[in-house]
């Protein structure tokens, strides 16, 4: 750059013929120019600090710029808006997938037909494709379950590792049906920025899209008790959730999946205050699920041997919910 002075005003200006170029360089003359300018500035000069990233939820949430919802009153909202929670990961939603094929171009979901992909956006056939996540979760805090829906941004956030190479990784693994990596994510416990939209509303969709997440200490301990009042542990559920043979999944993990989703059948009743018998019998007859408390959930004895009863006590009352 060259510096010219015309009429008292100082420009700027582009210089393109310099065939050498400096940097950090100890020379006489941009020293002499900085010591100059500090002596210039004086007492106005100041220091810049790098912000803490994590101050601006700190604002969102003491500000109430974005409110601190539970669940509970989350799934009564009538407004599109977004809003932050407390909540902890006790099932990947992975039955249709975990990832999706997209268009490089313009990251479209594609269609396939054999080993050809087509775009719709595009309007043409695709040679090269990536892989994206589009991970669906579902969380708790001890007031009720809702479903989270995770774009490629946030999983990869998450797993630190691109959707591409877990898909490699289980290409050469044919035992398994999904990446061993998901699993790390059960039992989490994190801060999420969650969008109310028009289809959570009118059409009572229990998944909610996140926006972004924390797992900062401070915040989680702040709004996400240590302790939770509905235990999903090892003794009650696996984790894993690998195909095994032609079933899609293994007998516990889709057992923990109908209990989740009777659970949300039971907010949505009680949302919309219509009467029910106090035990409902999930589509299987495994899960019978108290209606008006919902205080128990337990296994018909003798349908998978081994399974203990689920009891999340605590649900439906008024103690202060914990995650």
């Amino acid at each position: 750059m060259q510096v010219r002075k015309l009429r008292e005003n100082y420009y700027v200006h582009s210089c393109w013929d310099e065939t050498k170029l400096w940097i950090n360089s100890n020379l006489p003359q941009p020293t002499d120019f900085k010591n100059r300018l500090v002596a210039s500035c004086g007492p106005k000069f100041e220091m810049i600090f790098q912000t803490n990233p994590q101050q601006y939820i700190w604002d969102e949430l003491s500000k109430g710029i974005v409110p601190f919802k539970f669940l509970s009153d989350l799934i009564q909202c009538t407004e599109e808006s977004a809003y932050w929670i407390a909540a902890k990961v006790v099932y990947l939603k992975i039955d249709h997938g975990w990832s999706h094929s997209a268009c490089k171009k313009c990251l479209t979901v594609v269609d396939q037909v054999e080993n050809r992909y087509y775009c719709s956006k595009c309007n043409k056939e695709v040679i090269s494709i990536i892989h994206r996540y589009n991970l669906q979760m579902y969380v708790t805090d001890g007031t009720a379950f809702i479903s989270l829906l995770f774009l490629n941004r946030e999983v990869f956030q998450l797993i630190e590792k691109p959707a591409k190479e877990l898909n490699e990784g289980l290409l050469e693994n044919v035992e398994c049906s999904y990446p061993s990596e998901l699993d790390d994510l059960i039992e989490k416990k994190l801060m999420f920025k969650v969008m109310i939209e028009e289809s959570n509303i009118s059409k009572k969709d229990d998944v909610y899209k996140v926006i972004e997440f924390t797992n900062d200490e401070t915040l989680l301990k702040k709004y996400c008790q240590p302790s939770i009042q509905v235990t999903l542990n090892d003794s009650s559920f696996d984790y894993g959730q690998s195909y095994g043979g032609d079933k899609h999944f293994e007998t516990k993990a889709a057992r923990r999946a109908s209990i989740i989703d009777e659970e949300l059948r039971q907010q949505r009743i009680r949302e919309i205050g219509v009467g029910a018998s106090s035990s409902v019998s999930t589509t299987d007859g495994v899960v019978r699920v108290d209606v008006n408390t919902i205080e128990g959930v337990e296994t018909d004895a003798g349908t998978t041997e081994g399974d203990p009863i689920f009891n999340p006590a605590g649900f439906g009352k008024t103690d202060p919910p914990t995650c």
